[in-house]
């Protein structure tokens, strides 16, 4: 196109079609259609990557021969629903897995997701991962596993799921069920030893194509080899002058033959390149793996000669480096050059303002690698490095210091951030805090983990619980709360507080009312026991909306004047507008929608004042309903709108679901019930993939307006209109 431009005849012009990846491609390119008058224009989408649903992550290196597996691969697939690559750390089974899947993605309409299973170490959280890869959250009442099931159907899918070894009852127990419940999936799975799973087609994965160690062979012959060629093309990106002549060419057979064609030894050995020539490369490994005389034909010797060539490109490290490495051991999941700093920087290793030279190393060795795919620069240890780091730090006295530094860190993080998810903080956006938890959620994890018995697990605990029902985490996030408190000794009358409404929230999120009552009413003891006034506060609000929800509304009128009338006494803004907002909806729910909607007036205008943005998206709802029911449409989809924009920037998935439904009931109500079934098959989507239960008030109001849209048009579901 940038060569024919200028030059097309009169009446011909290119279309920009966008930038798109296509198969066999490792980078997107930007596509151009010629358009010729009296000639078609518009034709199906384009078949690439991007034009069915996927989160295959585009690779930024090229991946080198596999035919024969690729072939084997999909041949597997063609005859049987789980195919598990299988083979040791190192063997590329990855990225075969993600080549193999982007050959096939125009088979499965519904799309093609992968699930990386290496940071979970909870085989709790293994259902949610694989629920988050796919964009679902729990539904009230219903189990994850029944909940994936339900969302797949009898869709066409293709899951990957990478690394399962360290999970194995877990990952084969949820896709013995996933597949007998769902007709059309299919499972592409890593791991380092077979499933166990009925029906699982297994095919070893070894490693690449060698030279022949004891005959000589010709350059032309040399580069038909895969292991020559990844190390060819991995050393070119150290030293670009880099060439394969007939002087370095059988020292190049060695390193090869003896590193058993394996990718990620062949990737390490190739990443000294610009430091020592093929001869000295090859020399060391004779020195440093014996073991590579032998032959490494089984599984057993592959994974010791990945061990060797780790061992070797650790000797490399100098001691600093070397001591960073294994500190970086205890981070899970990514982490960012502040994290590293704090955790790592001391006199044992290096001052705070050295550690990112020590790291700018470890990346160029091939040990660190920079994950450019979040908006500020973050960090990752390949899982196979990460592993090996682990044994190494096993041994040293300083791995608790690391733990415990990561441990306070991140419980330090939350804490900070807890002021953010209420709108009172002041060095980020309320989206911002959100987004930083979010990329750190493996690392809280650990933490929380590590801090388990503790009052600082507890306190950690307390501290995530907005981020966790914001962002849709209820069940896990019920879960740690309760794990927390129940493992902790001399526990801290304050942070059981804060534990217990934290769980009230999330139980009352999900529409357990009965199991929210009593964590505020331990809660009000508990805040009440230390003489702390806003948390008593907090609690007899919390208290409130149970009972509002279980429909008696005297005691609800009782715990709310009782909180407002502490919040009023120690000042409390934010307070308040919730006692305000708790307020309107006993009396939108008893009907006196005009009262209901003074209330939200209130609520919405302090909410706005102390720039709590979540709350801010709860009360335009609350408010934009009082509207809609009242029959002044115009007012209340503007307030949707606004709402619904807010909850987008926050990945507020309740606001976002609430939105929906509440635009949809303002298309219904003014005659466009097309654009009504449309927003309501958004809003039932969202709804039962993120298992919120909401408000009693609005899941009536909007289930009778689903049923008066389906009743108009004569239809079952709206389940078609969104897809």
């Amino acid at each position: 196109y940038a060569l024919t431009k200028r030059s097309l005849p009169p009446g011909i012009r290119g279309r920009d079609m966008g930038k798109h990846r296509f198969k066999g491609l490792q980078e997107s390119e930007h596509i151009y259609q010629l358009v010729i008058p009296e000639l078609p224009v518009e034709f199906p989408a384009l078949r690439s990557l991007a034009g069915v649903p996927n989160n295959i992550p585009e690779q930024l290196t090229s991946f080198f021969g596999r035919t024969a597996e690729k072939q084997l691969v999909q041949h597997k697939m063609d005859s049987s629903r789980l195919v598990t690559l299988v083979g040791p750390g190192g063997t590329g089974k990855t990225r075969l897995a993600l080549e193999v899947a982007a050959a096939r993605i125009n088979n499965f309409e519904s799309g093609v997701w992968l699930t990386e299973l290496a940071t979970i170490g909870d085989p709790v959280l293994v259902p949610q991962t694989i629920a988050a890869s796919l964009g679902i959250r729990e539904q009230p009442g219903i189990s994850l596993p029944v909940s994936i099931a339900n969302y797949i159907d009898q869709n066409s899918h293709l899951l990957i799921l990478d690394n399962c070894e360290h999970l194995l009852n877990a990952v084969s127990s949820l896709i013995d069920h996933m597949l007998r419940e769902c007709p059309n999936l299919k499972i592409l799975a890593t791991s380092r030893q077979l499933l166990g799973v009925d029906g699982e087609a297994i095919c070893q994965i070894p490693g690449m194509s060698v030279p022949n160690f004891d005959s000589a062979q010709s350059l032309d012959e040399l580069v038909d080899h895969e292991s020559v060629m990844l190390f060819y093309d991995r050393a070119l990106l150290r030293k670009p002058d880099f060439k394969i002549t007939s002087v370095n060419a059988p020292y190049l057979i060695q390193i090869c033959h003896r590193l058993d064609g394996m990718p990620l030894a062949i990737e390490l050995a190739a990443s000294r390149a610009n430091v020592l020539d093929l001869q000295q490369i090859a020399e060391r490994l004779d020195d440093r793996f014996q073991l590579l005389t032998q032959d490494a034909g089984d599984a057993q010797s592959k994974i010791q000669t990945l061990r060797l060539t780790m061992d070797w490109s650790y000797d490399l490290l100098s001691e600093q480096e070397a001591a960073l490495l294994k500190a970086l051991s205890v981070f899970t999941g990514g982490f960012d050059l502040d994290a590293v700093e704090s955790v790592c920087g001391d006199s044992q290793i290096a001052p705070q303002l050295e550690i990112l030279d020590l790291l700018q190393g470890l990346i160029e060795k091939s040990l660190v690698y920079l994950d450019s795919s979040h908006q500020a620069a973050r960090y990752q240890l390949l899982e196979t490095v990460r592993e090996y780091a682990k044994d190494k730090a096993s041994v040293s006295e300083e791995t608790a210091i690391f733990k415990r530094r990561h441990a306070e860190f991140f419980l330090k993080m939350a804490k900070d951030l807890d002021s953010e998810m209420q709108g009172f903080g002041h060095s980020e956006t309320q989206a911002a805090a959100l987004n930083i938890l979010e990329v750190n959620h493996d690392n809280l994890r650990t933490a929380l983990h590590y801090l388990a018995g503790e009052n600082a697990g507890v306190e950690l605990a307390g501290a995530l619980w907005r981020f966790w029902e914001i962002r849709g985490y209820l069940s896990e996030g019920r879960e740690s709360l309760k794990r927390a408190m129940r493992n902790s000794n001399d526990l801290s009358p304050e942070h059981r507080a804060r534990a217990l409404e934290g769980a009230g929230r999330l139980a009352w999120r999900q529409g357990d009312f009965e199991q929210s009552g009593p964590h505020f009413q331990e809660s009000l003891a508990l805040w009440r026991s230390i003489g702390n006034r806003e948390g008593e506060a907090n609690a007899l609000n919390g208290l409130a909306r149970a009972a509002v929800n279980m429909g008696d509304y005297p005691t609800a009128q009782k715990w709310v004047e009782q909180s407002l009338e502490i919040q009023q006494e120690i000042g409390n803004s934010g307070g308040i507008a919730n006692d305000f907002n708790t307020l309107g909806e006993i009396a939108r729910s008893q009907g006196d929608f005009k009262r209901a909607e003074s209330w939200y007036t209130k609520t919405l205008s302090l909410f706005r004042d102390v720039g709590d943005t979540a709350a801010t998206v709860a009360s335009l709802h609350n408010l934009g309903y009082s509207f809609l029911n009242q029959g002044n449409t115009a007012n209340a989809g503007s307030l949707f709108c606004e709402a619904l924009t807010i909850a987008r920037n926050l990945n507020h998935q309740l606001g976002i679901f609430s939105m929906l439904g509440g635009l949809a009931a303002v298309a219904v109500e003014q005659g466009n019930v097309v654009r009504g079934v449309e927003l309501f098959g958004a809003a039932e989507v969202v709804g039962r993939t993120h298992g919120y239960a909401g408000d009693r008030i609005d899941q009536t109001e909007v289930a009778n307006r689903i049923e008066v849209a389906k009743q108009k048009l004569g239809v079952d579901s709206f389940d078609h209109a969104w897809n």
